[in-house]
């Protein structure tokens, strides 16, 4: 059991991954400077990620892609 402290996580469990290292180093950039419309992008693509808009594109090429169980998602 956890407490006074301790992380709690976003409902929605997703897991983002930087896809380098120059992508990390530019997240944390982003939260120093900007770390409430970075928190606004984290719940934004967390909340739907297969959402298409202005902002949001899907990923290219094998980034946008995983085998789960045999089945290839997007």
């Amino acid at each position: 059991m956890t407490g006074r402290g301790a992380e709690i996580p976003r409902p929605k469990p997703w897991t983002v991954r930087a896809a380098d290292r120059q992508a990390y180093q530019g997240w944390q950039r982003l939260l120093t400077v900007i770390p409430g419309n970075l928190d606004r992008a984290w719940v934004a693509l967390t909340s739907d990620p297969r959402q298409i808009d202005q902002r949001q594109h899907p990923l290219k090429g094998a980034l946008g892609f995983v085998k789960v169980g045999g089945a290839t998602l997007e």
